[in-house]
């Protein structure tokens, strides 16, 4: 089952119309690790949080939400 936060940062990707190729390169990481995380696959640190609000545009808030 997704986390609550994997399903907002797919959400908030998709409507900034980011691949998740994009998003990998604003985080310097790579697609794959994007995919994991927004399907649940992996979680993240909440240490993360605000580079990945950062690199979508919202807030660590909206992440959690």
């Amino acid at each position: 089952m997704r986390s609550r936060v994997a399903e907002n940062i797919q959400s908030a990707r998709e409507g900034k119309d980011l691949t998740r190729e994009q998003l990998a390169q604003r985080l310097n990481t790579t697609r794959v690790r994007v995919w994991r995380v927004e399907t649940g696959k992996i979680g993240l640190d909440v240490s993360e949080l605000p580079r990945w609000a950062e690199a979508l545009g919202v807030t660590a808030a909206e992440l959690l939400a």
